[in-house]
Formats: C-alpha cells, structure tokens, sequence
C-alpha cells in the first residue's frame, strides 16, 4: 500500500519553515556588530599562524591547535573561512556563526520530524517538528553560542551530529539497517573532529532506540534487530571506557577550586536551572558568564542542592521507567542528559555555560512539541496555540537581547549589572572601559571589585598592567601592595598569564620604569609559580618560558636555558624543543642545537594531530639546516686555520 501524500500540507510546512528561519535571521543580526568575547580571543589567535596566505602546512597547524587526540580540526578549519590573519574583524565570523545556527535549525527539523513520524501521523510529525525547531530557532539563549564566535565548535558539532542521527532514523524506518550505522557513524566521526561532545551521537542514538523508535526496531528482521544493538551497544560502550580512562584524578580538580563531588552536586543545580531557563526564558541574567554560580559544598549548601539532586536522579528514573508507555517524554528527557553527560559530569570544566544546551535543548523541545499536538482535540486545541504563544515570546526576547550582543558597551554594562560577582563580567567591563578611553576608571573598578572580595581574576595585576599603559604611579602605587598577595594565594586563572606577558613586554621596552622593573616582574613570576593552584604544567611551562624571554633580552644564555629547560621538564612539546633548538643555534651551539631538534621529533604527537602539525617533519627539517649551518661553521674554521668543531650528528637512540 503506497503512503498517503499530503503536497498541500508540505508546502506550507515547507513555507513556515522558510519563515521561521527567515524570522530568525531578522531578528538576531542586530548581534552581528558585537565584540569578540571570552574564548574568542585564545582560540582566534592561533589565525596569525595563516599570516594571511594560507599553505597547507599552516593550515595542518592551525587544525592541529587542541592537544588531544583527535583535538578539533573541522572547528579550527573553519574559521580560516572569514579570516586568514589576526587580528581581525568580528563581523563576518559571527555572520557565518548565524547562517550555521539556521542551518543546524534546518536539520533539528529533518530529524524531529523523522523521529515523530515514527509514531505520529504525518501532519502531526510535520507540525511537532515545526513547533519544536521553531522554539529551538528563535530561543534566546541560542544567542550564546551563535554570538559567541568560538562557540562554532558546537554549532559544526550540533551539524554533524544531528545529520547523522536523521540519516540514522530516515533509512531505519526504510530498513536500510547498513547504511543506518554508516550514516550514524559518520555523523558521529564529523562531529567528534569538530568537538568531544561528537563522541555521544551513539548514546543519543541509544535514547532514541530505547524510546521512540522501538516500534520500527522491532519491525526489522532478528538479525538486523541484532546488528543494530551490537552496534550501537558498542560505540557506547567503547565510549564508557574513554570516560574511565580519561578519568580525571582528584588532584586535577586543584586549580578549580572544587573537588569532584562538589562539582557532581553543582551540575545538579546547573542542570534543573537549564532546563527551568530552557522552558521559561529570562531577559535576565542570560550571556556567557555564569562563574559567578555558587559551588555546592554539601548536600545542603546551598540548600538547594538536595531537591536538585532528587529531581535529576527522579527524572532519569521516571524516564526509564516510562519508556513505553510515553516514549517522547522518556526521549525528551535521556536526550537531555544524556546530551550533557561529558561537559556537565566528571570532568573538571568549568561549572556553567548557556551554550552547553545547545544540542541537549532540541530533545526538551521535541518531546514538548509532540504534547502540544496529539492527545484529545482539546488539548491539541490549547497546546498548539500556546506553543505557538510560547514562541512568539522567546522571538521577542531574541529581538531584545540580540541589540545588546551587538552592542559592545551595553553588553558589557548589563553583564556587570546582572553578574555583580562575576570576574569575568567585572573584568569585561573594564575592559570596555579600557578601549573607550576611560583606563583610570577602568583600573578603579578592578580594585574596587577586589575590595568587595572578587578573586576570580587578579585584578590588582590588571590594574597594574593600566598603570604601566598610562604611566601613572600613583595608580600603581593603590595596585602594589595587592599584586604580591594575590598572586601568591589567588585562584587559578589564565589572564594572570596574560597580564604577565604583557607587562613582560613593556619591560623589555622599557615603557614604565617607575612602575615595574625587571627584578620586580620575577618576583611576580615566583610567586606564581610557588601558587599550587598554578602547579599544574601548562601553567608552570608557560611562565617559565616568558622568565626565558626576559633572560634572553638580558643577553644571560644561562639563565634563559635555565628556565627553558624547567619548562620542558612540565610540559615537554615538540614547539618547546624547537625554541630550545633555535636559541641554542643563535648562540653558535649548533651540537647541543640538534641534539633538541631531534627531541622535538621524539615528543612530535601520532594520530590526527600527528599529521596535522606535521611536527616529525618539521624537527628533522630543522635538524638538517642545522647540520648545514654547522658544515658551513666547520668549514669556515677549516680555512682559518682553526680546529674545527665535530661535524658527526647522529639521531638519538
């Protein structure tokens, strides 16, 4: 019997999508003139590799930027779309961010209609799918990672991962069961080279299996049935050993400033206050800074710790135990935790960020969209015009908020408002203040914020890296008697590194003598590197090669491989190895130089990041100018008359 076809019905789907979409893109491009924010400036940086003529091997370098296997290379690609230089203009990379946010809509919609009709009329499917891209589309909180320019890395994760579960439920309902898994597998290995996060497509396809699509599994012959558990059975699996072997030991909590427990009995609470802001959005207290939330310390404290740790463990149980008998529910709800299992778990990220809800929101959506559109014709008579309602709202709220992303210094004015505690909207704000010309009041603020007890960042050290900016002692003088105290017992935070190198800069330059001297900017270092928050060796690294830069200005080799050496001894990298090479070479030291080249190809990374970085090739390139400048040495002193130097270099066992 052929399926019923509805041409009229899909056309206006088809319409109203359209709309939806085009509605969406009205709306949020008054965001597009806002700043560059937070992560966008570590991660953006790393353009200046493409120095605006983009080869492949620097494009292999910038795809190769995360340190872990397989790291983030689609992400990182990306990006060399609107720029090949840094620094550079925000505009056209949240352009490209905002036509990816309709293009994952266009794919929320294919799969949640694909999903529905499983077990829902067409037209019915057709409108759930509607209803719930819609919401998801024009939701407010989706201005956090639209307009979060790094934040690309969810959106290419949210493609990928949501093309392969709709190719995944398309051809199952066919079935089509190879190339189901082939299609899964795809969207879960694409996804995965754009984010971590890419590694639970094959859980989420375990919540669909489970729920939702057990009538169609069933309806397959026992060995494809079969095929189809193993398969996904195993990805899961393989992926609970990742998580076991990746499992952080306690001490790696240390630069938190929370322990694992604390963390697990936070997300609790990050958890139930997504899923509250997801159904009842806010004007307030949106964006990207949330490290203001408290920390749990116990199951009462706060005390609304306990409730929310019920409330997760009830909802999970009450969705396994519904299964059956409510599918979407059931779905809507392991969709949404199992969506947040990596980032929101054991690992020690940081407690909450908006843009963590981006895939895990669809699941909430669809499951509320299929409510509002089945059950009896009352119901379906006040859920569809209250979704409908429901969504004219969020696409209000969007309209609201997107000016204020667009607008540098509204958005950092109503973050410091709506975040009073949170270092990172204080420092935002100053930072605003810094490039409107206002750097005194800038520094004031840091200082005042620290008097109210702000630790998050070091603000004395900003408020003297201004004073260094603006030569102004009596501004440094308000700032000293902080700094020291600070450093040696404030929480661990990357722009105390960057503050440092900046004022390392100006010391070389010699841009504020009266405010900071060489000897004063290393016993800044020193007390950092005694901090045990900043024991960990990225960081220990990082400072002991900036304590290198100065040496070398200093013109004492001994010291600046001094310190070169201690930094390799926290984090060996093939990069560091080469640095070490290069200043052993500029000082004539071609043996003790390719001794460190060679290193550089021993420490060179496998896998994807192997041949991304291409460090292997780079090291034995580097070892070969070497062996030339030092023929030419040997020759040179050959000529004179002088003894030259031993010319045998082998590669070290």
């Amino acid at each position: 019997m052929k399926a019923q076809r509805y041409p009229r019905h899909e056309s206006t789907v088809a319409i109203l999508l359209a709309g939806v979409l085009f509605l969406t893109f009205v709306l949020s491009k008054a965001a597009l003139t806002g700043p560059f924010l937070f992560d966008d400036f570590p991660n953006l940086a790393n353009l200046s590799l493409l120095a605006g003529d983009p080869t492949p091997h620097s494009l292999g370098q910038l795809a190769a930027q995360y340190g872990v296997q397989p790291g983030r290379p689609l992400s990182m690609l990306s990006f060399a779309i609107n720029d090949a230089a840094w620094p550079s203009d925000p505009w056209a990379f949240k352009y490209t961010n905002l036509l990816l946010h309709l293009l994952v809509g266009v794919m929320v919609f294919g799969f949640c209609r694909s999903l529905a009709a499983t077990r829902l009329s067409q037209p019915a499917a057709d409108r759930a799918a509607l209803l719930a891209a819609a919401a998801w589309l024009l939701h407010p909180m989706q201005l956090a990672t639209s307009m979060l320019v790094v934040q690309r890395m969810t959106q290419l994760e949210a493609l990928f991962a949501l093309s392969g579960l709709w190719i995944y439920v398309a051809l199952l309902r066919r079935g089509c069961v190879v190339g189901s898994i082939a299609g899964l597998a795809t969207g879960a290995g694409l996804a995965t080279l754009c984010k971590e996060t890419g590694t639970l497509v094959p859980l989420l396809a375990l919540v669909a299996n489970a729920t939702v699509l057990r009538p169609v599994l069933e309806a397959q012959s026992p060995q494809s049935r079969r095929l189809v558990h193993w398969c996904v059975a195993i990805a899961v699996v393989l992926l609970a050993v990742v998580i076991a072997w990746q499992w952080p030991a306690p001490s790696r909590f240390a630069f938190r400033g929370f322990s694992l427990g604390e963390r697990l009995l936070t997300e609790c609470r990050a958890l139930c206050d997504y899923m509250f802001r997801i159904f009842i959005p806010s004007l307030r207290g949106d964006g990207i800074y949330h490290d203001d939330f408290v920390v749990s310390r116990g199951l009462l404290n706060p005390i609304s710790t306990l409730p929310a740790l019920l409330s997760v463990l009830g909802m999970i149980f009450g969705a396994y135990v519904l299964r059956r008998s409510h599918p979407f529910l059931s779905f809507s709800l392991l969709w949404f935790f199992a969506g947040h299992l990596l980032e929101s778990s054991v690992f020690p990220l940081e407690l909450y960020f908006e843009h963590r809800n981006y895939l895990p929101m669809a699941g909430l959506l669809l499951g509320a969209s299929v409510g509002a559109v089945t059950g009896s014709h009352f119901r379906q008579r006040i859920g569809v015009p209250s979704a409908i309602a429901w969504i004219g709202i969020a696409a209000w709220m969007t309209s609201v908020q997107a000016p204020i992303w667009g607008n540098a210094g509204k958005l950092a004015t109503v973050w410091a408002l709506e975040h009073p505690n949170s270092p990172r909207a204080i420092q935002q704000h100053a930072l605003y203040l810094i490039d409107s010309g206002h750097p005194k009041d800038a520094a004031q603020g840091l200082l005042n914020a620290y008097s109210r007890g702000i630790r998050g960042s070091d603000y004395p050290l900003q408020a003297t890296l201004v004073a260094c900016r603006i030569n102004d002692p009596t501004l440094a003088a308000a700032a000293s008697p902080l700094v020291i105290r600070s450093l040696q017992a404030g929480e661990y935070n990357n722009s105390i590194l960057e503050s440092l190198r900046k004022l390392r800069r100006a010391v070389q330059a010699d841009a504020c003598p009266r405010i900071l001297t060489a000897d004063e900017w290393m016993t800044m270092t020193e007390k950092v590197l005694r901090n045990p928050l900043y024991a960990n060796g990225g960081a220990q690294a990082y400072l002991r090669v900036e304590r290198s830069y100065l040496r070398q200005h200093q013109r004492d080799l001994a010291l600046t491989m001094q310190e070169l050496e201690l930094a390799w001894a926290k984090s060996p990298t093939p990069e560091l190895a080469r640095m070490i090479s290069a200043t052993l070479a500029s000082a004539g030291l071609y043996d003790a130089a390719i001794t460190w080249a060679w290193r550089s190809t021993q420490h060179a990374p496998g896998g994807v990041q192997g041949w991304l970085s291409q460090d292997d090739t780079q090291g034995r390139q580097l070892v070969a100018a070497l062996e030339k400048l030092r023929a030419i040495r040997a020759a040179q002193h050959a000529s004179s008359g002088a003894r030259p130097e031993p010319t045998e270099s082998q590669e070290p066992k």
